[in-house]
């Protein structure tokens, strides 16, 4: 190719202000690449005078406003790029003109005009997302588009129903992206098969009605998204055997899976959650080796968990929250030595705590909560279990005994955690002949109080919960390490002894939950340098003496204290110093922040506490003599009393840039 027929000036940011003016161009120009530079305004209609161009990317610039309708005068364009600009408007009906056009990339602008019925021929990728495309999206156009492969009209504000009239036109159609957009109705039941389909994303929309069985039949399908929206009924048996995502997640779809469903050699993610799916998995399955994401939460599963996991397998993801699954939890799970997200939350398992599981090195979120588990924490033979684990959630089971220090002592990922990075979310790609699909990992905690499900689960999003447990004995002060942890729960539990002033040092905290145990003792002061702490809960405890204040103590309603009958000072009515305050026996008095004492015995501390009692009487008679000391009684500062919670602070689709 002659220089004389190119001009590239890609990805150049020296070139700003406005494009030039092409009125003096002495060569006949073919291609035009300015994608990437800083050029700016509008195009100028002297673009009309490069009457010989082919091809003219435009993309990733700072152009706006209408594109000049001189444009459509250049006949010879097969590819024309003009995405990620702020074009606005109608493309009128001359862009017809345009009868060699081949590929149009429209994406991220804000045209308003579906313009389908403009198509050229000769088009092979029609690609128009983020936009404001809007309008019903007919698929019966009078043009014979026997050529078209990939059209994407994801991310705009089309309307009304869906209508899909294949005939004869769309017989080479490979990918139809159609998510995030607000079609209504059935998906057509008519329909002509075409024979290359390969991806079929219709997410995001409100289609309603039954799966039509022409989807199911689909037979080179690769890829099936049709996930948040409003379908009923039961699903088929896939008759593809290239498939390799399946998603049809947050529906009302019910009945029992097929087993086929389960077992296709090539599926990479089988994401099935949010529905009403009934039945078991089969006993004799054997996950695909290239299975990375199974998601079934959220659904009426039920029976064992099955011993099928291989030591070949590639899962990353396993959710199966909220099903009815019972039984102890299948041991052929440590052969999953990929394994991120295990979630196996809100059923009847009935075992004891899967110790094991701290060998998979790179488990980051575990989640037992609410099932039947039972007995202590057993310790795992592993040095160094759960290197990786940031999210553990076991709350609301049977689990008795001390908590588990060896495991708090291993728990590196939720100390000294560099957040210094742009924020990422957890989950993984999901390709189909070059096309990508993000699928992000969720979970469902009680996070401050109230029951929070994530869609997205941050990378630096790192919590404990033991709640609602019969855990006894102290709480460990080396729990106070894990000093990146956003929330810590072990509330309704047995423990006792004191608050550990090592609580201090976790000042990424924004909920702290302690209530309901059996703790004494001062709350320590260090608490207050927990600066990011949103909700506080320390209620129904036996804890003494005042509440710290400043800080976010400033903020704490009285619920956070109540049903201590010995603390005083704000928020609460009971002041400090007030004789006829309900006052602590003076053997549980202790000096403010310290430890709790191991070992108690009665012969150690007696001989001290005489001593004690002999300086307290001449201490009082002193202070009655001559009045009470300055620096023995501090002044109380009342405070309004506020609330102290704080609130918390999809591009599904991964698209390619083009060459």
């Amino acid at each position: 190719m002659g220089c004389e027929q190119e001009l590239d000036i890609g990805y150049i940011d020296a070139l700003t202000g406005y494009l030039p003016d092409f009125m003096n161009l002495s060569y006949p120009l073919q291609y035009l690449f300015l994608f990437g530079t800083c050029f700016a305004g509008e195009l100028p209609d002297s673009i009309a005078n490069l009457k010989s161009l082919k091809v003219l990317r435009l993309f990733d610039c700072k152009f706006h406003g209408s594109i000049p309708t001189s444009l459509w005068d250049l006949t010879q364009i097969t590819d024309l790029d003009l995405s990620s600009n702020n074009f606005i408007g109608i493309l009128p009906s001359s862009i017809s003109n345009l009868r060699n056009l081949t590929f149009l990339w429209l994406s991220d602008n804000n045209f308003t005009d579906p313009l389908f019925r403009y198509c050229s021929t000769e088009l092979l990728i029609l690609d128009v997302p983020n936009n404001c495309l809007t309008g019903p999206l007919l698929l019966s156009w009078d043009a014979n588009l026997t050529k078209l492969v990939h059209l994407d009209v994801s991310n705009n504000c089309l309307t009304g129903p869906l209508l899909l009239s294949w005939d004869a036109n769309l017989t080479k159609l490979v990918y139809l992206d159609v998510p995030n957009n607000s079609l209504i109705g059935p998906l057509p039941t008519q329909v002509f098969i075409p024979p290359k389909l390969l991806i079929l994303s219709i997410s995001r929309n409100l289609i309603n009605g039954t799966i039509p069985s022409w989807v199911f039949e689909l037979p080179a399908l690769m890829s099936l998204d049709l996930s948040h929206n409003k379908l009923i009924g039961r699903t088929l048996e896939f008759q593809s055997s290239l498939l390799e995502i399946i998603d049809l997640s947050n529906n009302y779809l019910h009945g029992t899976v097929p087993n086929s469903t389960f077992e296709h050699r090539n599926l990479t993610h089988l994401i099935l959650s949010s529905n009403s799916f009934s039945g078991t998995i089969p006993k004799s399955n054997r996950f695909s080796e290239n299975l990375i994401v199974l998601q079934l939460q959220t659904n009426n599963f039920s029976g064992t968990i099955h011993d099928s996991f291989t030591g070949s397998n590639s899962l990353r993801t396993i959710n199966l929250n909220g099903n009815g699954f019972e039984g102890p939890i299948p041991k052929s799970l440590v052969n999953c030595t990929n394994l991120e997200v295990l979630d196996l939350g809100r059923n009847k398992l009935l075992d004891n705590f899967p110790h094991w599981v701290g060998n998979l090195p790179n488990l980051q979120v575990l989640i037992l909560r609410s099932n039947k588990f039972y007995g202590s924490i057993l310790t795992s033979e592993t040095e160094f279990p759960f290197p990786m684990l940031r999210v553990l959630d076991m709350s609301n089971n049977h689990f008795t005994g001390p908590l588990p220090i060896k495991y708090f002592k291993s728990f590196k990922a939720m100390m000294n955690v560099d957040e210094h990075f742009d924020l990422e979310y957890m989950g993984t790609i999901g390709y189909s002949q070059g096309y990508g699909l993000t699928f992000y990992d969720s979970l469902t905690m009680v996070i401050k109080g109230s029951t929070i499900e994530m869609t997205k689960i941050l990378k630096v999003f790192t919590a404990i919960d033991l709640s609602r447990n019969k855990f006894q004995g102290e709480i460990p002060g080396i729990i106070g390490g894990l000093n990146s942890i956003r929330g810590l729960n072990l509330s309704h539990n047995s423990l006792t002894g004191h608050i550990p002033k090592s609580l201090g040092n976790m000042t990424k905290l924004e909920w702290l939950d302690l209530s309901s145990n059996k703790l004494t003792g001062k709350i320590p002061r260090q608490l207050t340098n927990l600066i990011s702490l949103g909700t506080l809960n320390l209620s129904q405890n036996r804890l003494t003496g005042p509440i710290p204040r400043g800080k976010q103590f400033d903020t704490f309603s009285n619920d956070s204290y109540i049903n201590n009958s010995a603390l005083c000072g704000p928020p609460l009515s009971n002041t400090c110093g007030n004789p006829k305050a309900t006052q602590p026996p003076p053997s549980t008095i202790e000096e403010e922040d310290s430890e709790p004492v191991s070992g108690f015995s009665w012969e150690v501390i007696l001989p001290g506490y005489a001593f004690g009692l002999v300086v307290g009487l001449v201490m009082g008679y002193l202070t009655f003599s001559i009045g009470k000391p300055q620096w023995l009684v501090k002044t109380v500062e009342s405070v309004g009393k506020r609330n102290g919670k704080r609130p918390k602070s999809n591009a599904r689709r991964l698209g390619g840039r083009r060459n």
